[in-house]
């Protein structure tokens, strides 16, 4: 498939935004209670709505929500997703060789592999990467579906991450679930498109250039299967004195510049759903019951009085405040007060129980519930631990496809900037694929580091009950224990440089031997001064029992 035209790129992205349509208000609303004050249904980020012609910044929902659960929710889960995915300052990832790795070649393409990983998470901590996957991830908590572009930038910076609104995207599915089209509409001042997009062929009159205005693009990436790449166009839609549509960039790429991820999502449809979206009910009915009893209470405070019209007060004169008097005939009698305090019904400790329970109700579906109050009580160390395991659960799911989706072709995307601009080593019209067999990619973030140590604490838990059941002769007989410490390394992400390779471990092995041979025979070992050789190294070499 060739490069689409321009009338048949811009047909596909309607499509996609008309698609898209059908869940603008769900997201509006789940923006509105969990960032309140940020209208995100523009083209620039200046407060004013699509199509719109009010006042920048009259279009604040703040006024709507009384509570704060939800906003301080979304807050936390993103952080907490970052520290646990994305700790600032660590390498969350090592690149391992896969399973189509030949043996022989395991230990070089390990060391090779390791290299790389080096030089992929320097680049990223002099990067923006730390703050826009905040920003990414925020977007993901509240509107499930986040998305971010990873372009080349300078000599300091070789990679720049931009973290783009889902309102300015709309996106297409393809074969398998996969998306093939994204589809970015914005608006750009004429002097900026020229810097945003160097190769651009963009022919504007003086006036237009001196003017400075703001024109009106879609960028759309779309894939063909066909050639197995990427196509890239930005075209103006608007604001030029000419009225038709012009490409003026045209790219393509072998792995997508764009990153989306969707933290779930329901069959048959491309927009992501969110944590936020789920609390959404809880939220309008807790907001609810705050804008009441604050009603409530201002009548609890300020008062309400009834006036008689007994023509001794005239009701448009009377000013009630802290320490007024007014001037009255009687404030008794038969006839009752000239002006008496109207009572205020409501009952605040039913408000208060209800309040309570939507709250617990927000904090269960946002993963808010890691750590009791401490005024709850002190609670024992195993329902803690059970509390993580816990979150961990609630977070395979979604960490899942966060991986397929999101984080492993960002990797893909910097390897394929760092390429371009000649850091890293690749053929021409080679594309690095991850996860495909050759290198796979392990994440050591505290949440996926805790699936590792469980496999670990499984192979040692058998190894121990197979030799107490059967004898440290059964652990040799049944378990590879010259490879165990090779195996513990790889899955607690141990550096390649302080593990012993193949060749190494069986040289070891091989003087163990000739030390047990020479022992036996009461002769010096071949080679050796007749010296013993260290414990430890025996136990490394594997000739030593565990129980040894």
């Amino acid at each position: 498939m060739a490069r689409l035209t321009v009338g048949t790129v811009k047909e596909a992205s309607d499509k996609a935004w008309t698609a898209k349509s059908h869940f603008d208000e769900l997201i509006k609303e789940a923006f509105e209670y969990a960032l309140p004050d940020r209208n995100n249904y523009h083209y620039n980020g200046t407060g004013k709505p699509q199509g719109a012609a009010g006042t920048k910044g009259k279009d604040k929902t703040s006024r709507k929500v009384f509570d704060s659960t939800l906003q301080n929710d979304a807050i936390k889960i993103t952080n907490r997703i970052q520290y646990e995915l994305f700790p600032i300052g660590h390498q969350w990832a090592s690149f391992l060789p896969g399973a189509f790795v030949q043996t022989e070649q395991q230990e070089q393409a390990r060391r090779d592999l390791y290299a790389l990983q080096q030089v992929i998470f320097t680049s990223i901590s002099f990067s923006n990467f730390d703050l826009s996957i905040s920003e990414w991830l925020l977007e993901l908590v509240v509107a499930g579906t986040a998305c971010m572009m990873v372009m080349p930038g300078d000599e300091d910076n070789p990679v720049v991450y931009q973290a783009v609104s889902q309102s300015h995207v709309a996106l297409r599915e393809g074969a398998l679930g996969k998306i093939d089209l994204i589809s970015r509409m914005h608006k750009m001042r004429v002097s900026l498109v020229e810097q945003t997009w160097p190769d651009a062929k963009f022919e504007i009159t003086e006036d237009e250039r001196k003017e400075d205005a703001e024109v009106e693009l879609i960028d759309v990436c779309y894939y063909s299967a066909k050639d197995r790449e990427w196509f890239y166009d930005v075209i103006v839609t608007n604001g030029l004195k000419s009225k038709d549509e012009k490409r003026i960039v045209e790219r393509s790429y072998q792995i997508c510049p764009w990153v989306i991820a969707r933290w779930n999502k329901a069959a048959e449809e491309v927009q992501g759903r969110s944590l936020v979206m789920q609390a959404l009910p809880d939220a309008r009915v807790l907001s609810a019951i705050k804008s009441y009893l604050l009603r409530h209470a201002a009548l609890a405070i300020g008062g309400v009085f009834m006036v008689k019209n007994d023509g001794v007060v005239n009701a448009n004169n009377v000013r009630v405040f802290p320490g007024a008097t007014i001037p009255v005939r009687t404030t008794g009698g038969p006839a009752g007060a000239s002006i008496a305090p109207l009572p205020v019904a409501g009952d605040v400790n039913l408000a208060d129980l209800v309040i309570r329970d939507l709250v617990n109700s927000i904090h269960q579906i946002m993963l808010n519930d890691g750590m009791p109050d401490i005024q709850d009580g002190v609670r024992t160390a195993t329902e803690l631990i059970e509390r993580m395991k816990e979150l961990q659960q609630s977070l395979g799911a979604p960490f899942a496809r966060i991986l397929k989706e999101g984080i492993v072709p960002m990797l893909e995307a910097t390897i394929m900037v760092l390429a371009e601009q000649g850091v890293i080593p690749v053929e021409a019209d080679r594309k690095i694929k991850l996860n495909n067999g050759e290198i796979d990619v392990k994440f050591a973030s505290p949440l996926v580091q805790g699936q590792s140590i469980r496999e670990v604490e499984a192979a040692r838990n058998a190894m121990s009950i197979t030799a107490e059941a059967a004898g440290p002769e059964a652990v040799q007989l049944n378990f590879k224990v010259e490879d165990f410490g090779a195996w513990v390394g790889g899955k607690l992400g141990v550096v390649p440089d302080l593990m012993r390779g193949a060749e190494e471990r069986k040289k070891l092995q091989e003087q163990a031997g000739q030390i047990q041979a020479a022992q036996a025979t009461g002769q010096p070992p071949v080679g050796g001064a007749g010296g013993v050789m260290p414990q430890q190294q025996q136990q490394q070499a594997g000739e030593v029992p565990l129980a040894a």
